[in-house]
């Protein structure tokens, strides 16, 4: 079992996308040795990825019907209407 302390320094240096990138490259290579050291770290990341980047758990969105708007503070203007 991997510990908790190894995958988060893992997580730190190389994303989950890059790391299943290179699965997906030692397979197609056949370099099974490296593909098996590869594959159990990137199980255990995938299964535990809500640790890695959490939801979001919550939104608050305001509106204003005019144009230029006081926007208070902690919220951030869209550059493009979403609609």
């Amino acid at each position: 079992m991997i510990k908790e302390k190894d995958w988060k320094f893992a997580s730190l240096n190389v994303p989950v996308e890059i790391h299943i990138e290179l699965i997906k490259l030692c397979m197609e290579a056949k370099l099974f040795n490296e593909f098996d050291e590869l594959l159990d770290p990137a199980l255990v990341r995938l299964k535990f990825r809500r640790y890695e980047v959490p939801f979001i758990a919550t939104v608050d969105v305001q509106m204003s019907s005019t144009k230029i708007s006081n926007i208070p503070n902690g919220f951030e203007k869209l550059p493009q209407d979403l609609n």
